[in-house]
Protein backbone atom coordinates (compact mmCIF):
# COMPACT_ATOMS: atom_id res chain seq x y z
CA UNK A 1 0.00 0.00 0.00
CA UNK A 2 1.45 3.38 -1.30
CA UNK A 3 2.06 5.95 1.53
CA UNK A 4 0.02 8.43 -0.47
CA UNK A 5 -2.92 7.49 1.16
CA UNK A 6 -1.64 9.47 3.86
CA UNK A 7 -2.42 12.43 2.02
CA UNK A 8 -6.53 11.52 2.31
CA UNK A 9 -8.42 13.04 5.06
CA UNK A 10 -8.31 10.34 8.12
CA UNK A 11 -11.74 8.55 9.82
CA UNK A 12 -11.76 8.97 13.29
CA UNK A 13 -13.50 6.35 15.11
CA UNK A 14 -13.95 6.80 19.38
CA UNK A 15 -15.28 3.25 20.10
CA UNK A 16 -17.04 4.08 23.34
CA UNK A 17 -18.56 0.69 25.62
CA UNK A 18 -22.02 2.27 25.05
CA UNK A 19 -21.82 4.86 22.59
CA UNK A 20 -19.55 5.02 19.26
CA UNK A 21 -18.50 8.55 17.94
CA UNK A 22 -16.89 8.69 13.99
CA UNK A 23 -15.99 10.91 11.49
CA UNK A 24 -13.21 12.86 9.90
CA UNK A 25 -10.30 14.80 10.94
CA UNK A 26 -10.21 18.35 11.09
CA UNK A 27 -14.06 18.37 12.03
CA UNK A 28 -14.89 19.99 15.47
CA UNK A 29 -17.74 17.53 15.82
CA UNK A 30 -18.34 13.89 14.96
CA UNK A 31 -20.17 13.28 11.81
CA UNK A 32 -22.45 10.87 13.76
CA UNK A 33 -23.06 9.48 17.34
CA UNK A 34 -24.61 6.72 17.97
CA UNK A 35 -25.71 3.33 20.24
CA UNK A 36 -22.63 1.31 19.80
CA UNK A 37 -25.44 -2.11 20.34
CA UNK A 38 -26.43 -5.07 17.84
CA UNK A 39 -30.27 -6.18 17.85
CA UNK A 40 -31.36 -9.96 16.61
CA UNK A 41 -34.97 -10.81 16.00
CA UNK A 42 -36.76 -12.49 18.53
CA UNK A 43 -39.65 -14.17 16.39
CA UNK A 44 -38.50 -13.99 12.68
CA UNK A 45 -41.51 -16.51 11.71
CA UNK A 46 -44.09 -14.54 12.92
CA UNK A 47 -43.07 -11.35 11.04
CA UNK A 48 -43.44 -11.61 7.52
CA UNK A 49 -43.53 -8.61 5.36
CA UNK A 50 -42.47 -6.80 8.34
CA UNK A 51 -40.17 -3.80 8.84
CA UNK A 52 -37.36 -6.52 10.02
CA UNK A 53 -38.26 -9.65 7.13
CA UNK A 54 -34.78 -10.67 5.64
CA UNK A 55 -32.52 -8.95 8.29
CA UNK A 56 -29.90 -10.51 10.49
CA UNK A 57 -28.95 -8.10 12.52
CA UNK A 58 -29.87 -4.45 13.51
CA UNK A 59 -27.15 -2.00 14.04
CA UNK A 60 -26.90 1.38 16.32
CA UNK A 61 -29.75 4.05 17.22
CA UNK A 62 -32.41 1.64 14.20
CA UNK A 63 -31.92 -0.87 17.45
CA UNK A 64 -34.43 1.44 19.33
CA UNK A 65 -37.37 1.84 16.79
CA UNK A 66 -37.35 -2.01 16.97
CA UNK A 67 -36.31 -2.94 20.54
CA UNK A 68 -39.53 -4.64 21.41
CA UNK A 69 -38.88 -6.96 18.64
CA UNK A 70 -34.97 -7.47 18.85
CA UNK A 71 -32.88 -9.20 21.68
CA UNK A 72 -30.24 -6.51 21.96
CA UNK A 73 -26.26 -6.99 22.96
CA UNK A 74 -23.13 -4.89 22.64
CA UNK A 75 -19.93 -5.45 21.38
CA UNK A 76 -17.99 -4.13 24.18
CA UNK A 77 -17.84 -4.82 28.00
CA UNK A 78 -15.72 -2.48 30.43
CA UNK A 79 -14.33 -0.94 27.42
CA UNK A 80 -13.13 -3.59 25.89
CA UNK A 81 -13.84 -5.47 23.01
CA UNK A 82 -15.87 -9.05 23.71
CA UNK A 83 -17.34 -10.10 20.67
CA UNK A 84 -15.32 -9.02 17.33
CA UNK A 85 -17.89 -9.90 14.86
CA UNK A 86 -20.39 -7.57 16.34
CA UNK A 87 -17.40 -5.10 16.60
CA UNK A 88 -16.82 -5.18 13.24
CA UNK A 89 -20.96 -4.42 11.99
CA UNK A 90 -20.67 -1.86 13.81
CA UNK A 91 -17.54 0.21 12.70
CA UNK A 92 -18.70 -0.65 9.49
CA UNK A 93 -22.17 0.99 10.34
CA UNK A 94 -19.64 3.87 11.11
CA UNK A 95 -18.48 4.29 7.81
CA UNK A 96 -21.60 3.75 6.10
CA UNK A 97 -23.24 6.39 7.93
CA UNK A 98 -20.25 8.63 7.22
CA UNK A 99 -20.03 7.61 3.71
CA UNK A 100 -16.55 6.75 3.73
CA UNK A 101 -14.80 3.88 2.36
CA UNK A 102 -12.51 1.41 3.99
CA UNK A 103 -9.47 1.43 1.75
CA UNK A 104 -9.43 5.14 1.10
CA UNK A 105 -8.67 6.83 4.28
CA UNK A 106 -6.48 6.57 7.37
CA UNK A 107 -7.98 5.59 10.55
CA UNK A 108 -7.08 7.00 13.88
CA UNK A 109 -8.98 4.25 16.32
CA UNK A 110 -9.29 5.00 20.51
CA UNK A 111 -8.74 2.49 22.54
CA UNK A 112 -8.98 2.24 26.76
CA UNK A 113 -6.10 2.55 29.21
CA UNK A 114 -4.86 -0.77 29.79
CA UNK A 115 -6.14 -2.42 26.99
CA UNK A 116 -4.14 -6.04 26.64
CA UNK A 117 -1.89 -6.28 23.78
CA UNK A 118 -3.64 -9.13 22.88
CA UNK A 119 -6.95 -6.85 21.68
CA UNK A 120 -5.01 -3.77 20.17
CA UNK A 121 -3.90 -6.93 18.03
CA UNK A 122 -6.89 -8.61 17.02
CA UNK A 123 -8.45 -5.08 16.64
CA UNK A 124 -5.48 -4.40 13.60
CA UNK A 125 -6.07 -7.89 12.36
CA UNK A 126 -10.22 -7.20 11.67
CA UNK A 127 -9.65 -3.31 10.72
CA UNK A 128 -6.41 -4.50 8.01
CA UNK A 129 -7.70 -7.94 7.04
CA UNK A 130 -11.82 -7.57 7.28
CA UNK A 131 -12.63 -4.11 6.73
CA UNK A 132 -9.37 -3.70 4.83
CA UNK A 133 -8.22 0.25 6.04
CA UNK A 134 -5.19 1.56 4.47
CA UNK A 135 -3.14 3.02 7.28
CA UNK A 136 -3.89 2.54 11.32
CA UNK A 137 -3.28 4.47 14.87
CA UNK A 138 -4.63 3.12 18.07
CA UNK A 139 -4.43 5.70 20.38
CA UNK A 140 -5.15 6.29 24.08
CA UNK A 141 -8.49 7.93 25.38
CA UNK A 142 -7.06 9.84 28.02
CA UNK A 143 -4.24 11.66 25.99
CA UNK A 144 -6.94 12.66 23.05
CA UNK A 145 -9.27 14.18 25.98
CA UNK A 146 -6.55 16.27 27.35
CA UNK A 147 -6.04 17.37 23.54
CA UNK A 148 -9.28 18.78 23.09
CA UNK A 149 -8.62 21.12 25.19
CA UNK A 150 -5.25 22.62 24.75
CA UNK A 151 -3.28 20.00 27.21
CA UNK A 152 -0.57 17.77 27.21
CA UNK A 153 -0.32 17.25 30.86
CA UNK A 154 -3.18 16.51 33.62
CA UNK A 155 -5.29 13.60 35.27
CA UNK A 156 -8.07 12.57 33.32
CA UNK A 157 -10.95 11.27 35.07
CA UNK A 158 -12.38 9.30 32.15
CA UNK A 159 -16.22 7.28 32.92
CA UNK A 160 -18.32 5.96 30.48
CA UNK A 161 -20.84 3.13 30.16
CA UNK A 162 -18.65 0.16 31.38
CA UNK A 163 -15.51 1.59 32.88
CA UNK A 164 -13.89 4.12 35.21
CA UNK A 165 -10.87 5.35 34.92
CA UNK A 166 -8.50 8.04 36.11
CA UNK A 167 -5.13 8.25 33.94
CA UNK A 168 -2.36 10.51 35.00
CA UNK A 169 -0.90 12.22 31.13
CA UNK A 170 2.72 13.63 30.86
CA UNK A 171 3.26 15.25 27.68
CA UNK A 172 0.77 13.25 25.43
CA UNK A 173 1.77 10.12 27.47
CA UNK A 174 -0.16 8.28 29.78
CA UNK A 175 1.98 6.70 33.19
CA UNK A 176 0.89 3.48 32.48
CA UNK A 177 2.00 1.89 35.99
CA UNK A 178 -0.49 4.86 37.84
CA UNK A 179 -3.63 4.34 36.28
CA UNK A 180 -6.60 3.35 38.44
CA UNK A 181 -9.61 1.49 37.01
CA UNK A 182 -12.63 0.44 38.23
CA UNK A 183 -15.61 -0.89 37.17
CA UNK A 184 -18.34 0.91 38.69
CA UNK A 185 -19.64 2.98 35.22
CA UNK A 186 -22.36 4.37 33.63
CA UNK A 187 -23.75 0.14 33.04
CA UNK A 188 -23.09 0.22 37.00
CA UNK A 189 -25.45 3.02 37.89
CA UNK A 190 -28.36 1.95 34.96
CA UNK A 191 -28.31 -2.03 37.07
CA UNK A 192 -28.47 -0.02 40.65
CA UNK A 193 -31.49 2.45 38.90
CA UNK A 194 -33.26 -1.24 37.62
CA UNK A 195 -33.14 -2.39 40.88
CA UNK A 196 -34.45 0.79 42.65
CA UNK A 197 -37.57 1.44 39.91
CA UNK A 198 -38.88 -2.04 40.88
CA UNK A 199 -40.14 -0.54 43.58
CA UNK A 200 -41.89 2.07 42.19
CA UNK A 201 -43.65 -0.60 39.74
CA UNK A 202 -41.24 -0.98 36.68
CA UNK A 203 -39.79 -4.15 35.99
CA UNK A 204 -36.98 -4.40 33.03
CA UNK A 205 -36.85 -7.59 32.37
CA UNK A 206 -36.21 -8.03 28.28
CA UNK A 207 -32.73 -5.75 27.03
CA UNK A 208 -34.95 -3.29 25.79
CA UNK A 209 -36.36 -2.32 28.88
CA UNK A 210 -33.19 -2.51 30.13
CA UNK A 211 -32.59 0.18 27.10
CA UNK A 212 -35.33 1.85 28.19
CA UNK A 213 -33.35 1.94 32.23
CA UNK A 214 -30.79 3.96 30.62
CA UNK A 215 -32.87 6.49 29.08
CA UNK A 216 -34.03 6.89 32.08
CA UNK A 217 -30.97 7.36 33.96
CA UNK A 218 -29.82 10.06 31.89
CA UNK A 219 -32.21 11.79 31.55
CA UNK A 220 -33.54 11.94 35.26
CA UNK A 221 -30.96 11.16 37.66
CA UNK A 222 -28.13 13.57 39.06
CA UNK A 223 -25.04 13.60 41.92
CA UNK A 224 -26.16 14.63 45.39
CA UNK A 225 -23.71 16.86 46.69
CA UNK A 226 -24.93 15.35 50.16
CA UNK A 227 -26.68 12.09 49.74
CA UNK A 228 -27.79 12.25 53.47
CA UNK A 229 -29.06 15.51 53.33
CA UNK A 230 -31.06 14.81 50.37
CA UNK A 231 -32.73 11.82 51.91
CA UNK A 232 -33.73 13.41 54.95
CA UNK A 233 -35.04 16.24 52.70
CA UNK A 234 -36.58 13.59 50.65
CA UNK A 235 -38.09 11.84 53.31
CA UNK A 236 -39.54 15.21 55.30
CA UNK A 237 -41.23 16.51 52.13
CA UNK A 238 -43.21 13.29 50.83
CA UNK A 239 -44.31 12.62 54.72
CA UNK A 240 -46.04 16.50 54.29
CA UNK A 241 -46.95 15.36 50.78
CA UNK A 242 -44.92 18.38 49.34
CA UNK A 243 -42.40 19.70 47.10
CA UNK A 244 -38.32 20.14 48.48
CA UNK A 245 -38.71 23.86 49.95
CA UNK A 246 -34.68 23.96 49.68
CA UNK A 247 -33.98 26.09 45.87
CA UNK A 248 -30.37 24.18 46.30
CA UNK A 249 -32.41 21.14 46.13
CA UNK A 250 -34.37 21.68 43.04
CA UNK A 251 -32.69 18.75 41.03
CA UNK A 252 -34.34 16.95 43.93
CA UNK A 253 -37.44 17.14 42.91
CA UNK A 254 -39.66 13.52 41.67
CA UNK A 255 -39.73 13.47 38.38
CA UNK A 256 -42.24 11.56 35.96
CA UNK A 257 -40.88 9.26 32.93
CA UNK A 258 -42.98 8.37 30.09
CA UNK A 259 -42.55 4.78 28.97
CA UNK A 260 -42.78 3.30 25.49
CA UNK A 261 -46.24 1.79 26.27
CA UNK A 262 -47.43 5.33 27.40
CA UNK A 263 -47.31 4.63 31.15
CA UNK A 264 -45.37 6.85 33.30
CA UNK A 265 -43.02 6.13 36.26
CA UNK A 266 -42.30 8.35 38.76
CA UNK A 267 -38.84 8.49 40.40
CA UNK A 268 -38.17 10.31 43.57
CA UNK A 269 -34.81 9.18 45.55
CA UNK A 270 -34.03 7.12 42.75
CA UNK A 271 -32.98 9.83 40.90
CA UNK A 272 -29.60 10.28 43.25
CA UNK A 273 -29.59 7.04 44.88
CA UNK A 274 -28.68 5.43 41.48
CA UNK A 275 -25.99 7.78 40.65
CA UNK A 276 -24.48 7.88 44.29
CA UNK A 277 -22.83 4.47 43.25
CA UNK A 278 -20.04 6.46 41.42
CA UNK A 279 -18.99 8.28 44.50
CA UNK A 280 -19.81 5.38 46.81
CA UNK A 281 -19.60 1.83 45.30
CA UNK A 282 -20.53 0.10 48.95
CA UNK A 283 -23.94 0.75 48.10
CA UNK A 284 -23.46 -2.00 45.08
CA UNK A 285 -21.76 -4.18 47.82
CA UNK A 286 -18.31 -3.25 45.53
CA UNK A 287 -15.09 -2.52 46.89
CA UNK A 288 -13.76 -0.79 43.68
CA UNK A 289 -12.85 2.95 44.85
CA UNK A 290 -15.20 5.73 43.94
CA UNK A 291 -14.51 8.57 41.87
CA UNK A 292 -12.80 10.83 44.29
CA UNK A 293 -10.73 7.91 45.80
CA UNK A 294 -9.65 7.25 42.47
CA UNK A 295 -7.99 10.47 41.51
CA UNK A 296 -6.39 10.42 45.34
CA UNK A 297 -4.70 6.96 44.42
CA UNK A 298 -3.93 7.84 40.26
CA UNK A 299 -2.10 11.09 41.65
CA UNK A 300 -0.55 9.15 44.67
CA UNK A 301 0.88 6.56 41.90
CA UNK A 302 2.58 9.49 39.55
CA UNK A 303 5.83 10.29 40.39
CA UNK A 304 6.37 13.15 43.38
CA UNK A 305 6.78 16.02 41.33
CA UNK A 306 4.31 15.33 39.14
CA UNK A 307 1.58 14.67 42.08
CA UNK A 308 0.38 19.06 42.51
CA UNK A 309 0.30 19.09 38.55
CA UNK A 310 -2.05 16.57 38.56
CA UNK A 311 -4.21 17.78 41.11
CA UNK A 312 -3.67 20.89 39.98
CA UNK A 313 -5.15 19.55 36.34
CA UNK A 314 -8.10 17.27 36.83
CA UNK A 315 -9.77 17.05 33.85
CA UNK A 316 -13.66 15.10 33.07
CA UNK A 317 -14.10 12.83 30.06
CA UNK A 318 -17.02 10.57 29.11
CA UNK A 319 -20.47 10.48 29.21
CA UNK A 320 -20.98 9.33 32.84
CA UNK A 321 -19.64 12.76 34.14
CA UNK A 322 -22.44 14.31 33.07
CA UNK A 323 -24.95 13.91 35.74
CA UNK A 324 -26.03 17.25 36.91
CA UNK A 325 -24.00 17.45 40.37
CA UNK A 326 -20.95 15.67 38.89
CA UNK A 327 -18.29 17.92 39.32
CA UNK A 328 -18.98 19.56 42.44
CA UNK A 329 -19.79 16.55 44.15
CA UNK A 330 -16.36 15.55 42.56
CA UNK A 331 -14.25 18.65 43.98
CA UNK A 332 -16.07 18.24 47.53
CA UNK A 333 -14.99 14.74 48.25
CA UNK A 334 -11.65 15.35 47.06
CA UNK A 335 -11.31 18.90 49.28
CA UNK A 336 -12.24 16.55 52.41
CA UNK A 337 -9.79 13.78 51.59
CA UNK A 338 -6.74 16.41 51.23
CA UNK A 339 -8.01 19.84 52.74
CA UNK A 340 -4.23 20.79 52.58
CA UNK A 341 -4.01 19.87 48.30
CA UNK A 342 -4.68 22.51 46.29
CA UNK A 343 -7.81 21.26 43.56
CA UNK A 344 -8.56 22.08 40.42
CA UNK A 345 -11.43 20.19 38.24
CA UNK A 346 -12.34 20.94 34.14
CA UNK A 347 -15.38 19.58 33.25
CA UNK A 348 -15.39 20.87 29.23
CA UNK A 349 -19.06 20.82 28.24
CA UNK A 350 -18.63 18.88 25.02
CA UNK A 351 -17.33 16.01 27.61
CA UNK A 352 -18.92 13.45 26.17
CA UNK A 353 -17.00 13.99 22.70
CA UNK A 354 -13.90 15.36 24.00
CA UNK A 355 -12.10 12.00 23.22
CA UNK A 356 -12.97 11.99 19.52
CA UNK A 357 -12.65 16.08 19.49
CA UNK A 358 -8.71 15.50 20.59
CA UNK A 359 -8.35 12.64 17.96
CA UNK A 360 -9.57 15.04 15.10
CA UNK A 361 -7.37 17.31 15.85
CA UNK A 362 -4.28 14.92 16.35
CA UNK A 363 -5.01 12.97 13.34
CA UNK A 364 -5.26 15.83 11.32
CA UNK A 365 -1.63 17.39 12.19
CA UNK A 366 1.03 16.94 9.70
CA UNK A 367 3.50 15.64 12.11
CA UNK A 368 1.43 12.96 12.53
CA UNK A 369 1.99 11.25 9.20
CA UNK A 370 5.06 9.17 10.57
CA UNK A 371 2.53 7.50 13.68
CA UNK A 372 0.61 5.94 10.71
CA UNK A 373 0.71 1.74 10.51
CA UNK A 374 0.83 1.19 7.11
CA UNK A 375 -0.96 -2.05 5.65
CA UNK A 376 2.66 -3.09 4.19
CA UNK A 377 4.05 -2.77 7.88
CA UNK A 378 1.28 -4.86 8.51
CA UNK A 379 1.57 -7.53 6.09
CA UNK A 380 5.75 -7.40 7.19
CA UNK A 381 5.61 -7.28 10.78
CA UNK A 382 2.03 -8.92 11.71
CA UNK A 383 -0.38 -7.63 14.12
CA UNK A 384 2.52 -7.40 16.81
CA UNK A 385 3.48 -4.30 15.82
CA UNK A 386 1.02 -2.55 17.78
CA UNK A 387 2.54 -3.86 20.87
CA UNK A 388 5.13 -1.18 20.18
CA UNK A 389 4.94 1.27 23.06
CA UNK A 390 1.53 -0.10 23.53
CA UNK A 391 -0.46 2.08 26.35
Amino acid sequence: MSSAVLLSQPVVIDNGTAILKAGFAGGDRPTVVFDSICGRVKHERVMPGGALEGVDVVIGDACRKHRGALVLSRPMESGRVTDWADAERVWSHAYNMIEASYDGHPLLMTEAPLNPDSNREKCAEVLFEHLGVPALHIAPQAALSLYAGGRTTGLVLDIGDGVAQAVPVYEGLAVRSAVVRSEVGGRAISKRLELLLRRAGFHAQTSAEKEVVREIKEQCCYVSADASRDEHAMSAALARKGTLPSTNLADAQPRSFKLPDGSHVRLEGERFRASEALFDPSVLGSEEPGAADLVALACRRADLDLRATMYESVVLAGGSTLFPGFGERLVKDLRSKLPDTTIRVRAPPERALSCWIGGSILASLATFKSMWVLRSEYDEHGASVFSRGAL
